[in-house]
């Protein structure tokens, strides 16, 4: 999850974009419940708003982001 997070940061970056995605992967990091039981407020981490928390949200329920996976072929969004 936090790596995905971090991931998708840095190729935002990389266009020159501003990202939520590395503060809110700091945050879920540091804490001390698994994100999983937090699923129904996730906007209440710190870093994590309406778009941060899609993407969290379909790391949890797939494994996976479709917004990240269509980065690293070189789409944006």
């Amino acid at each position: 999850m936090i790596v995905i997070l971090e991931h998708i940061d840095y190729l935002l970056k990389l266009e020159g974009k501003k990202s939520p995605y590395c503060f809110a992967a700091y945050s879920i990091a540091q804490l001390k419940e698994p994100l999983s039981a937090m699923k129904g407020e996730l906007r209440k981490i710190k870093g994590v708003g309406r778009t941060t928390e899609v993407v969290i949200r379909e790391i949890l329920e797939t494994g996976s982001s479709g917004y990240y996976e269509k980065m690293l072929m070189g789409g944006n969004e």
